[in-house]
């Protein structure tokens, strides 16, 4: 018998306030599962790390690292602030 069936979705923001269809085949056949996001490659952009048991409750780690080019930017500095 299998208990826990989720899914993890990924939604990326391609702009502001629009946002890509979720993307749903993170950690499929994982189940109880955790995630975690880090730089684990050391090149500057978030990589993925899911855990959890597969189907023969044997524990299971897939790690999913980000080949985008794209480098994560900088918030811009919050501007015309007020003190109250």
């Amino acid at each position: 018998m299998v208990f826990g069936l989720f899914n993890i979705a990924l939604i990326c923001n391609k702009s502001y306030a629009t946002f890509t269809e979720p993307y749903t085949n993170w950690g499929t056949g994982v189940y109880w599962s955790s995630i975690s996001l880090g730089d684990i490659d050391n090149d500057g952009d978030l990589d993925l790390i899911v855990t959890g048991e597969d189907s023969g409750n044997n524990p299971r780690l897939d790690k999913y690292i980000n080949t985008n080019s794209t480098t994560n930017k900088l918030p811009n500095a919050p501007i015309a602030l007020n003190a109250m």
